[in-house]
């Protein structure tokens, strides 16, 4: 990141995606809720709220993930794979909401096994074995095609959302434990175009990989 010639780090300007309109006084008090001082010195982190257009209150469950591809979209290959949002619960309780393509949630986690082998059985995919091994070895061949099947979300307080930018900035902490740190519940919204019948495509693919080379993979 550029700094000034007295090397104070510039301002960095971060999107929050609103879901609810504010009036003036609202957002005055929402922002001074989320801008608090906090332990880590990141006052250089500021927040640049994007207006909610519509007077009706948008919801995570409908609005969250359409609004996440469609900045994606726009921002192309310097997208990050992450981004924060708040809806009227957030500004009620001065908080805001992460969202982002978390690879373990999505790729590696037991809700990821149970997806692959609820797949496998819809569709009747045979597969080598159901056990961790076999499944982890499934997960690794599909992560690219699994990733893509919707975005985890969860809440965080108060301004805790400029530190958890800066992990997720540079990698430093998963989505998921971000989330669960902060006490809150990790979430999936599935995205009702991922194509299913793609992904049982490579999925029968990756299982006759693994038994072309005798499932010798560990």
């Amino acid at each position: 990141m550029s700094t000034t010639t007295k090397d104070k780090l510039e301002d960095t300007f971060v999107r929050i995606y609103m879901l609810t309109k504010l009036t003036d006084a609202e957002e005055e008090d929402f922002l001074a809720a989320i801008t608090a001082p906090d332990v880590e010195p990141l006052e250089w982190v500021k927040p640049e709220l994007v207006r909610w257009g519509s007077d009706a209150d948008g919801t995570v469950h409908d609005d969250l993930l359409p609004l996440y591809k469609k900045r994606a979209a726009e921002e192309g290959k310097d997208a990050r794979p992450f981004c924060f949002f708040a809806d009227r619960r957030s500004v009620e309780e001065g908080g805001t909401i992460v969202a982002g393509r978390d690879w373990y949630t999505l790729c590696h986690s037991e809700e990821s096994r149970r997806l692959i082998l609820e797949v496998a059985d819809e569709h009747g995919v045979e597969l080598p074995g159901r056990d961790r091994r076999v499944l982890n070895g499934l997960e690794r061949g599909l992560k690219g095609y699994l990733v893509k099947r919707g975005v985890v979300w969860g809440r965080e307080p108060g301004s805790a959302w400029r530190l958890d930018w800066a992990n997720l900035d540079v990698v430093n902490m998963m989505l998921s434990e971000i989330v669960e740190f902060h006490g809150s519940e990790v979430q999936v919204l599935v995205d009702p175009e991922w194509d299913v019948e793609f992904f049982v495509k490579r999925l029968r693919e990756e299982v006759e990989k693994r038994k072309g080379r005798g499932d010798q993979e560990k």
